[in-house]
């Protein structure tokens, strides 16, 4: 993988906890990653710096900023799927051996927005088994993406909404038809996703970032996919779910309740998983706020549920009065 390392610009006797951002829906390839010139204004890397990277740094914390794979190092595309759980967890790996004078190994977590709050939830879950010498002490996760493996969940992706013009589900599901289709090529071929518009123009499409997407995909969603997609798509959803088993670290989940692109329920749902598997879990709401404003509303929370992690206080649960 690629990524980049920021930290405070100050002297350190102890070194800095870091903390390993996984971003959101930016796109698959690399110029929609986040190691792209990540502190120049205008790019997709800057994005993610100035509204959750630079919060952290401020706050006396180092960030590894991971890339997907294919965004920097050559792979397959990935959008939602486990193994962007080794991204984020091998990023932190990373980080621990840059330069142990300013790196407090001792002290790491991991916060992620949207399709990256999803890898942090999956990070946590895979964690003992996968890196178990981190030195784990929570994970964040604002307004998680997913893909529920039910039926209603599946249908309610590609419904018919009646609009006549495009919007950010345009992306969402380029980037997923893309993605699910080269890792599971003979359970979800690509032709199963798009209608005969959707399959010559839905490839450019899936080069371009969140943002062009957006603005050049106009045409209604149903132009370009199709709305009985293949029942393999729920058995990929279900190989793909972020939360398996009890979280071996701490996970704080926060979300918007005016966000439109993730249902609130889903998230309040996550949590209760995580309660059903005897996590230590915590679940925040902000009523007034959307899929973006939500990390802005919630940056004095989480910076202070990290601190209070690297502190080695006892993380708040709420599993039981939810």
């Amino acid at each position: 993988i690629t990524a980049y390392i920021a930290m405070p610009d100050r002297p350190t006797t102890t070194g800095f906890p870091v903390v390993a951002i996984a971003h959101g829906t930016t796109g698959l390839d690399p110029q929609c990653g986040m190691s792209q010139a990540p502190f120049t204004p205008g790019t997709t890397g800057f994005e993610y710096w100035n509204f959750l990277g630079a919060q952290l740094v401020q706050s006396g914390m180092a960030v590894v900023v991971t890339d997907y794979e294919g965004m920097g190092a050559p792979g397959t595309p990935t959008y939602l799927l486990r193994k962007q759980g080794y991204d984020v967890l091998d990023s932190l790996r990373a980080a621990t051996r840059f330069d142990p004078a300013v790196i407090d190994a001792n002290n790491l977590a991991m916060i992620g927005h949207s399709e990256g709050a999803y890898v942090t939830l999956v990070g946590a879950d895979m964690a003992n088994e996968y890196a178990p010498e981190l030195s784990l002490r929570g994970s964040v996760s604002i307004a998680p993406g997913g893909v529920p493996p039910v039926p209603a969940a599946v249908k309610a992706i590609v419904a018919d909404t009646g609009s006549k013009s495009g919007g950010p589900r345009n992306g969402y599901i380029t980037y997923l038809s893309s993605s699910w289709s080269a890792t599971y090529p003979e359970l979800l071929p690509f032709s199963s996703w798009v209608t005969e518009k959707g399959a010559a123009e839905v490839p450019t499409y899936a080069k371009q970032c969140q943002g062009q997407v957006v603005q050049q995909m106009t045409a209604p969603f149903t132009d370009y996919f199709r709305q009985d997609l293949p029942p393999e798509l729920i058995q990929v959803a279900a190989e793909n779910q972020p939360i398996t088993r009890k979280s071996p670290v701490p996970v704080l989940l926060l979300q918007g309740m005016k966000d439109t692109g993730i249902v609130p329920q889903v998230t309040k749902g996550m949590f209760q998983l995580e309660c059903a598997y005897g996590s230590t879990a915590e679940y925040q709401q902000f009523k007034n706020d959307t899929h973006r404003s939500s990390v802005f509303a919630s940056a004095e929370t989480y910076t202070d549920w990290l601190r209070d992690r690297f502190a080695n206080k006892p993380a708040p649960s709420n599993c039981q009065g939810m």
